[in-house]
């Protein structure tokens, strides 16, 4: 391969991929040195998966603490060890913390304007009054997201998919085809933040080579010395002292998709996405480099973290789209959770008790992962008349339940749901044996009658039995990604594989005897250590753009430390 390069650049740290991590990265770095950096980004664009994303945790900043918000620093560090079984690096975690309002801080002095640019609210999962009181980015003359300030930063308008095969083998023809809703849903903060960064890179001269596409690494006494990048003009050699990976993560590659999931691996991936976690350039090409560099790749951190189940109709039960009615009834209690079989398998609503994330993994294990509401018209207008009761106020991302004036008239406006006089229609109407559908039916209205759910253990307050006319409609898993990788110390520094031979997955256990790769660094969503893979589940420390955003941060310290 040698012979074929077609030109040879030099740098003292090179960082793989210019999404957010990778971004704030090669930003700090050259705040903290005069060392050159290069960035390498195989998309025809930057930004990656943080270019659409959203608001992000921040704790222990100035700008929190000059207004005087409760961060809940002490109370989220004891929460999130806890939730994690306190398997994790408690130095990696609080680096991480701490790194996050760092960072903020540290952005906030790149323009006079930068922290004009944000209010005090929530992370979208903390909504309403969980979690830290955070910056959350609202643009000049709109509420958050603003008035739509265009796309995602990069010198292309589109995200660089076009020509990425779907899972059936068809892909985008155009750039433009692969740009997805994100697109038009204006700025947001992992949007701004990259804006702000791309920036100032420019500013400081650090040059993001966009179209290059690593293959290969040189190494040299077990160090990477050289990256070989393919480009539009042939083979790029680039030669460096470190190197920080920032590659994303793997949830287009099929092979490690069944590894993690094998259930989620059948489903429909759905349409590829300009940025966040469906980004179609998340195909793992990290993989096979990190094992060349001699990285430990903790297989055993793989994990998919599926979403759901929300409405499949028009948009997936998102606020003003499709019908308000399924929406409200997939998230009370007085509707049925039904699988390919025609049975229940949870109390309902399992996403709102569970959360999106956990609720997820119980349909995932249901036949094909298929699920139903089913209600009759009767229960959603007892559910309409409950909503503003004072024992149940689901809230959350999707704000509070909410009917229109004739339920009627409004599930019969979406083509999605499915109705029937009798259950006998309605199960083929759905495609479900008739017989089970209708014994599970008539098993549930005899516990209403009793006041007691000897199936599901609903509470009794929420038994109403199910009446003609009936309602069906069939939801979806969606996902928040996928996530692990190598595993890294609290200064963002790739463990050897050797470390596998002592203590798997907890080398911090014994520090000294723990061995790391020299000048290899990962971050963001193919580094782990800041979740544990609970029998498929993510537990994890903080959200992922904090990750991204923080281990870029941390990481840029350590590599000019190390340079020094």
């Amino acid at each position: 391969m040698t012979a074929d390069i077609t030109k040879v650049l030099d740098c003292d740290i090179i960082v793989l991929g210019a999404g957010g991590g990778g971004l704030v990265a090669a930003a700090r770095a050259s705040a903290l040195s005069d060392k050159k950096i290069i960035i390498v980004e195989k998309a025809a664009r930057s930004g990656g998966g943080a270019s659409g994303a959203g608001d992000f945790r921040v704790y222990n900043s100035k700008w929190q603490k000059e207004r005087g918000l409760d961060d809940s620093l002490q109370t989220d560090l004891l929460k999130f060890m806890d939730e994690t079984y306190w398997k994790l690096d408690r130095e990696l975690v609080l680096n991480t913390f701490l790194a996050t309002g760092e960072f903020f801080d540290w952005c906030c002095t790149l323009s006079d304007d930068v922290a004009d640019h944000w209010k005090p609210g929530r992370y979208i999962f903390d909504f309403p009054d969980k979690g830290p009181v955070i910056p959350t980015y609202s643009a000049p003359g709109g509420g958050p997201g603003g008035p739509g300030e265009g796309p995602p930063p990069g010198d292309s308008p589109a995200p660089g998919n076009a020509g990425v095969p779907t899972k059936d083998g068809k892909g985008p023809k155009t750039p433009d085809d692969a740009a997805g809703p994100m697109m038009a849903m204006g700025m947001r903060s992992g949007t701004y933040i990259c804006k702000l960064l791309t920036a100032y890179l420019k500013e400081k001269n650090v040059p993001i080579l966009l179209k290059h596409k690593v293959v290969d690494f040189e190494m040299e006494n077990n160090k990477i010395a050289a990256v070989i990048c393919e480009s539009e003009d042939g083979l790029v050699k680039i030669n460096c002292k470190a190197v920080i990976m920032s590659t994303g993560s793997w949830i287009n590659n099929q092979k490690y998709l069944e590894m993690a999931s094998p259930n989620f691996a059948k489903l429909d991936p759905g349409p590829l996405m300009p940025g966040g976690h469906r980004n179609s350039n998340y195909t793992g090409d990290g993989i096979a480099l990190a094992e060349k560099a001699g990285a430990y790749v903790d297989l055993q951190s793989f994990v998919i973290r599926p979403m759901g189940p929300s409405p499949k109709g028009p948009g997936g039960g998102m606020p003003g789209t499709g019908s308000e009615s399924v929406t409200a009834m997939c998230r009370h209690p007085y509707g049925l959770q039904i699988n390919k079989n025609g049975k229940r398998f949870t109390c309902e609503p399992s996403s709102v008790r569970l959360d999106l994330f956990y609720s997820a993994h119980i349909v995932l294990d249901q036949p094909d992962a298929v699920s139903y509401i089913v209600f009759g018209l009767n229960t959603a207008k007892a559910a309409d008349a409950h909503v503003d009761g004072p024992t149940y106020k689901p809230a959350g991302i999707f704000g509070t339940c909410r009917f229109p004036d004739d339920i009627e008239a409004d599930l019969a406006s979406d083509k999605s749901v499915i109705r029937a006089d009798t259950i006998e229609e309605l199960a083929e109407k759905m495609g479900v044996p008739a017989h089970n559908l209708k014994a599970t039916i008539e098993r549930y209205n005899r516990s209403c009658e009793k006041g007691f759910d000897d199936d599901c253990f609903k509470s009794a307050e929420f038994l109403v039995p199910v009446e003609a006319p009936y309602y069906a409609a069939e939801c979806e898993i969606n996902t928040d990604g996928a996530f692990g990788g190598v595993l890294v110390n609290a200064k963002m520094e790739a463990y050897s594989k050797d470390v596998k031979l002592e203590t798997p997955c907890r080398p911090f256990d014994n520090p000294e005897s723990a061995s790391i790769v020299e000048g290899l660094y990962v971050i963001g969503d193919f580094a782990s250590g800041r979740f544990i893979n609970d029998w498929g589940m993510k537990r994890q420390i903080i959200n992922d753009l904090s990750w991204a955003f923080a281990s870029g941060f941390i990481a840029a310290q350590s590599a000019v430390d190390y340079l020094k």
